[in-house]
């Protein structure tokens, strides 16, 4: 199952959130699948993202070029991911 996951995470997400979303909305519908609701992990701690102390403008690059497997959210513009960002502050 692991394995499955890890060859389906990778890639480009094809989420496109509305235009009012705010950054909760955002993460809810296209994070929390993975890093579960509020970003405390759902496949054990590797994804658990809430209260990390990364700057904004670091998360916001993540989101943008993704991870091992974590999709890219390319199509997500630069204010969108800082808003997914600073939701995810501490």
């Amino acid at each position: 199952m692991v394995s499955l996951f890890v060859l389906t995470g990778c890639g480009q997400s094809d989420y496109r959130p509305e235009s009012t979303a705010s950054g909760e909305q955002m993460f809810a519908q296209a994070c929390s699948g993975c890093h579960g609701e509020g970003g405390q992990g759902r496949f054990g701690f590797l994804l658990t993202i809430a209260g990390t102390e990364h700057p904004a403008d670091k998360v916001a690059t993540k989101i943008l070029e993704g991870g091992l497997i974590m999709p890219e959210f390319v199509q997500l513009t630069e204010e969108q991911r800082l808003e997914i960002a600073n939701y995810l502050k501490p």
